[in-house]
């Protein structure tokens, strides 16, 4: 019985991904995080200070190194680069190569604290943006092939065929969780290269696959045709994005308020995993978002069940 119902599932992943190459329009949407990352690479460099690799010679303090990192500066160990703090006779001294007085600059402003993650805070925030944005547009890729069952009547033959409304869902989720996954990847490659945290990204994918079916119902159970998808995507796309961004943009003591939302919880597991925060951190984001993404579909699968017509 678990056989034929994994064998459904994949058959249904299967058949979304083949529809939606079809559909130009859904493909590019599933696919435009790639080339707003592409974007991202070149434009972040010109609204954000760069990242500078520092030398620290024996003698410096260790609270420097740390000031340093936390500004998005790379410590490295002497001779390997130009820029170099020492511990000389009359105090530290700040070395550079030729035409390094901005680098100077930048430094200087870390050691004093001024320079504070300009550059990490915000490259962290637009990329783990960027990528739940991704999720939700292989959410959307999923909703619309469920609107698409529902407008040509395939629904009512599944849902009076064997396959069952377990089989179903778990083929929609398969499908979002695997272009979630292959695009939240090609992002990171595109943005960070090779250092890009996969491994984490890859788990933190997994986990907003729950959340992305969650989604992909609200669409598919509250519009019967393309047109009204239109308009429902109007609804859900806002409440999804912004939720999110209203949680990093309301004074701290507000945040508490935002922890029942599994979209927010998903944005910091993403910044988390490319800030390279600790590992309890990033466990309690994955589990968050997992956790209540899956709660999240407990009553959208019951309200799916009468409006897509599935007996079992």
């Amino acid at each position: 019985m678990r056989s034929g119902m994994l064998k459904a599932a994949a058959t249904i992943a299967r058949q979304d991904w083949t529809r939606s190459r079809r559909d130009l329009i859904a493909l590019y949407i599933m696919l435009s995080p790639l080339l707003l990352a592409l974007a991202a690479r070149f434009l972040l460099p010109l609204v954000a200070a760069p990242s500078l690799e520092v030398a620290v010679g024996e003698g410096v303090p260790a609270e420097l190194s740390a000031r340093l990192a936390s500004a998005g500066h790379r410590v490295v160990a002497t001779g390997e680069s130009a820029l170099e703090i020492r511990a000389g006779r009359e105090g530290l001294e700040l070395l550079a190569g030729e035409g390094g007085e901005r680098a100077i600059g930048a430094i200087r402003a870390a050691l004093e604290g001024g320079g504070r993650g300009v550059r990490p805070e915000l490259a962290d925030l637009v990329a783990a943006f960027l990528l739940i944005s991704a999720c939700f547009l292989a959410a959307l890729g999923s909703g619309l092939t469920m609107v698409e069952d529902r407008s040509s009547g395939a629904i009512r033959a599944l849902g009076s065929g064997p396959v069952g409304l377990g089989a179903y869902l778990s083929g929609k989720l398969l499908f979002i969780a695997a272009i979630s996954v292959a695009v939240c990847l090609g992002a990171a490659l595109v943005l960070e290269g090779a250092r890009a945290p996969f491994g984490k990204l890859f788990l933190a994918s997994l986990a907003s696959a729950p959340l992305g079916l969650a989604v992909a119902l609200l669409l598919g159970t509250g519009a019967d045709s393309q047109l009204k998808a239109l308009g429902s995507i109007k609804l859900i796309m806002p409440l999804y994005l912004s939720v999110p961004l209203a949680a990093v943009l309301v004074p701290e003591g507000a945040r508490a308020w935002f922890s029942l939302f599994p979209n927010v919880w998903m944005l910091e597991l993403f910044r988390t995993a490319f800030s390279g925060g600790d590992g309890t951190r990033f466990a309690l984001a994955l589990a968050a978002t997992s956790l209540l993404g899956s709660l999240a579909l407990v009553p959208l699968a019951r309200v799916a069940r009468g409006k897509l017509g599935f007996r079992s």
